[in-house]
């Protein structure tokens, strides 16, 4: 066991341990406790030999678990489970009545729905928000190397994973009701296609009703579950319908070198399905409103298609230019306008409105209806901060509906930032 710090009590039968961690026994522990539980051992009955050991530095647990697992293979997860982040999501888990298994054998996930597996709900996650089924079926490992970092940084929250874990459950279980029941190849597609289902139900389902994994939770956690599990029990049937029909059809186009397995073992496998011509089309993929626009950080591949100030009535928009452009319009309307700056936007050291431009300042500004022009050559993120700053003045309901990029799609964009 690993601790921060410990008392020996006088007469030495007695040692008072400071956030104690097993770091090896921990399926022991658990076998010993459900024992108990079950009231086939009374207490002080036998002996288990505990090494005990104090530190306070993360850098040297590490190294002490490394060195304390001589005999027994170590599993990534047994070293990443002693990570600050895991430890902050368990206490998340716990805010949320939830139990979180960081380490293997700690609780029995199978048998408890309040108990989220680390694993599972990493897979799910990198199904889910992620977008990565194919590598969360095939690549389990390299969530402990190469993925760890895109799934657990710091916008990781521990009502996603809840989120993620909760349908990779329900969907497991539906793939094997199925299956009961289906001919060989349906078997072999149900059996291959149980990461891709999670992906395809946000795409075909939740997104089409107004629920964005961006904005998860909107509503308070408890809703917004509730939400998305009363459409999974509606429409997964409907989902895994579709996959089949699509698969089919790939199938036949590719004859007999078609297989399932390999088939969903592909990285592109996702696009391919989503890409068919038996797949509906969402035009956006994401709305903003004043409540949610700070929590995306990087809009660099998402685009406007649509905006709302009103709540009602939505104008197209192709660019965050136009947008900007179109808000300071109406805010001239309200408020007048002359060359110089507003007040409320921190432009730097350009001057935001001017009467006549050169020609090449002109490139970098709009045309408003009055005849200025406004610069609007700002990284998109500023344009979105403007824009929500623009309406809160005017107290309006903006909403942005926004749409990928090729880039975004092709899975170019890379999730950054990690907690300290």
């Amino acid at each position: 066991m690993l601790c921060a710090d410990y008392e020996v009590r006088p007469g030495n039968e007695v040692v008072v341990v400071q956030r104690p961690s097993i770091i090896n026994g921990c399926q022991t522990a658990s076998t010993i406790c459900e024992v108990y539980k079950e009231g086939k051992i009374a207490q002080n009955v036998g002996f288990v030999l505990v090494r005990l050991i104090k530190s306070k530095s993360e850098s040297i647990a590490r190294r002490i678990i490394l060195a304390s697992n001589t005999q027994i293979a170590i599993r990534d997860r047994d070293l990443i489970s002693e990570d600050q982040i895991q430890k902050e999501l368990e206490s998340e888990f716990e805010t949320l009545g939830y139990r979180y298994a960081r380490k293997r054998g700690l609780y029995d996930w199978q048998a408890d729905e309040k108990v989220v597996d680390l694993e599972k709900a990493a897979q799910a996650y990198l199904a889910l928000f992620l977008a990565k089924p194919a590598e969360a079926k095939n690549k389990k490992a390299e969530i402990y190397k190469s993925y760890y970092e895109q799934i657990f940084n710091a916008d990781i929250t521990a009502a996603q994973l809840l989120l993620g874990h909760a349908l990779l459950m329900r969907v497991n279980k539906k793939v094997r009701d199925l299956r009961r029941t289906a001919d060989a190849f349906v078997r072999s597609l149900l059996g291959n296609s149980l990461f891709h289902l999670l992906p395809l139900f946000n795409e075909w389902v939740m997104k089409p009703n107004g629920v964005f994994l961006a904005d998860f939770p909107q509503h308070g956690v408890d809703a917004d579950m509730q939400r998305i599990l009363q459409l999974y029990e509606q429409e997964i049937e409907s989902v895994v319908e579709r996959v089949k029909n699509i698969v089919r059809a790939i199938a036949k186009d590719e004859g007999e070198k078609f297989n399932a397995q390999y088939f969903f073992k592909s990285s592109d496998s996702l696009i391919k399905i989503l890409g068919s011509e038996g797949a509906p089309k969402t035009d956006y993929v994401l709305t903003l409103d004043a409540d949610n626009f700070q929590k995306h950080k990087d809009l660099r591949y998402y685009k406007p298609v649509a905006y709302s100030i009103d709540g009602t009535i939505y104008r197209k928009v192709a660019h965050w230019n136009v947008l900007f452009a179109n808000l300071v319009d109406q805010y001239g309307k309200e408020n007048g306008l002359g060359e110089g700056n507003i007040e409320l936007i921190e432009s730097g050291s350009r001057t935001l409105l001017v009467r006549d431009p050169s020609d090449t300042e002109r490139r970098l500004r709009k045309k408003l209806k009055n005849g200025l022009y406004l610069f609007t050559n700002f990284e998109s993120k500023t344009l979105c901060r403007f824009c929500f700053e623009l309406a809160a003045t005017m107290k309006l309901p903006l909403q942005i509906q926004l749409r990928p990029t090729r880039y975004r799609k092709e899975g170019k964009r890379k999730r950054r930032g990690r907690r300290e």
